[in-house]
């Protein structure tokens, strides 16, 4: 993200860094993000307009075995 300061008000242009995504791997080029799934062949893309992430993403779980979990009550 860039700040700019121009007539006594200071603007952000561009967007900020993905965090980590669950099982996948996020790789930023200027203003587009590429997150591939580690597990599955997914990949999305990602583009910054303005200050905002757009386009189209579901999460990493293909292919992940599911974990049982005991509750104690």
């Amino acid at each position: 993200m860039v700040y700019y300061h121009y007539g006594g008000v200071c603007t952000a242009v561009g967007c900020p860094d993905i965090g980590e995504v669950d099982n996948a791997v996020v790789e930023r080029r200027f203003d587009l993000a590429i997150i591939r799934c580690n597990v599955t062949t997914e990949t999305y893309f990602l583009t910054c307009v303005n200050t905002r992430w757009t386009g189209e993403m579901s999460p990493c779980t293909a292919g992940i075995t599911a974990r049982c979990l005991t509750i104690q009550r």
